[in-house]
């Protein structure tokens, strides 16, 4: 029953944008003791499907456009299919290393972004 309110709570986030994956990842890694590889296979996959389930909705709204939405796909899918092989003759311990990386620059980058956003609100009130 948990990894079922785990699931659905992560699906909300991602469906969201807000970015959940790393999160569903560490929850794999550390509660459910996957290995790292399958937690990240797994984490794409559960992704692929909340990630489709929130395009429908953003298509509709009108709020992602089909050139951008190809581009996207066009690239992606190459490249997944390219990491996905790499993966096969590497370390475990590498992608463990970068995802930690990933994760540790793009909060890094985030609150960044939310300090200059705060002092610029900030200045134009004053």
């Amino acid at each position: 029953m948990m990894d079922a309110i785990v699931s659905f709570i992560i699906a909300v986030i991602v469906g969201l944008g807000i970015g959940g994956g790393g999160f569903f990842v560490i929850y794999l890694t550390l509660c459910m003791n996957y290995g790292q590889i399958i937690a990240q296979g797994t984490n794409l996959l559960f992704f692929l499907v909340s990630g489709i389930s929130a395009l429908f909705i953003h298509i509709r709204r009108k709020s992602v456009f089909s050139p951008e939405l190809l581009f996207i796909i066009a690239t992606t899918l190459p490249a997944t299919a390219l990491g996905a092989h790499i993966a096969d003759f590497t370390d475990p311990k590498i992608p463990t290393f970068f995802l930690g990386a990933l994760l540790v620059i793009s909060g890094i980058i985030s609150g960044i972004r939310t300090v200059k956003a705060f002092i610029k609100e900030k200045n134009e009130k004053n």
